[in-house]
């Protein structure tokens, strides 16, 4: 029955974005189904190059409006069931969900009650524990033209990252959150090399660096000022200052 339960959610799953149908859920002229946001952005069906008809499938819409189904973080302790109009957005902002262990070369995933025991136990030697203020060092920096960092900060009772990436000669650099997006807006961050500083919020970890960048919102360095201050053995040190916001 599980294994039923698992191919004819699958079915419920839109093609192109593999979530479940959203409406409108719209048809093409072979019978497949995509959900609006998707067909809005195609000119084709993905599955059989056909175009897209005026015509909604009402049937599976009816069905996606009614059917429950259990949150996939059940086997991590959670017992909710919602529509499949629902469960998205709840299984993104889940308390029971994993999340997966900042450090670069770490596959673990754990629930965010266990990551700091894991970041303690796994990753001491690269942490900075309950503090506000804490240095990081980047070390090889200006070997590469392009080079990431990453590392883990605990504060507050809560878990950071301070992550830093080379793109197109600039340093860019930010704190990000791990954890419910409402506590993420409580904190700030302050990064500084050198007497030059930059003061940003702190946004959550779902945000992916390629955004933060685009927008602006993070503290940036100009590359060859930052290898002055490495020195000649290559390690950046970078001040971090965490706050809340008062």
């Amino acid at each position: 029955m599980a294994t039923l339960t698992k191919e004819l959610l699958k079915e419920l799953e839109c093609p192109v974005c593999l979530e479940y149908f959203r409406q409108p859920i719209i048809l093409c002229t072979n019978g497949h189904s995509v959900c609006g946001k998707c067909t809005a952005q195609l000119e084709k069906c993905p599955l059989c190059r056909s175009d897209f008809l005026q015509a909604r499938n009402r049937t599976l819409e009816t069905v996606t409006s009614k059917l429950k189904v259990a949150c996939r973080n059940r086997e991590f302790g959670c017992n909710a069931a919602f529509t499949l109009v629902n469960i998205t957005e709840h299984e993104s902002k889940c308390q029971w969900r994993p999340y997966k262990c900042p450090m670069q070369n770490c596959t673990s995933e754990c629930r965010l009650t266990d990551l700091r025991k894991h970041l303690i136990n796994v990753h001491r030697a690269y942490l900075n524990a309950e503090t506000q203020n804490s240095i990081t060092s980047l070390t090889n920096f200006g070997r590469e033209p392009t080079s990431n960092w990453c590392r883990p900060i605990l504060f507050c009772d809560e878990v950071f990252v301070h992550v830093c990436t080379v793109r197109d000669s600039t340093l860019y650099t930010c704190v990000l959150h791990v954890g419910p997006e409402e506590k993420t807006t409580k904190f700030t961050y302050c990064i500084q090399i050198m007497g030059r500083k930059g003061t940003f919020a702190v946004r959550n970890y779902t945000c992916g660096m390629d955004q933060i960048i685009s927008c602006g919102i993070c503290t940036r360095f100009d590359y060859q000022f930052a290898k002055k201050c490495a020195g000649h053995k290559n390690i950046l040190k970078m001040n971090v200052h965490l706050g809340l916001r008062g």
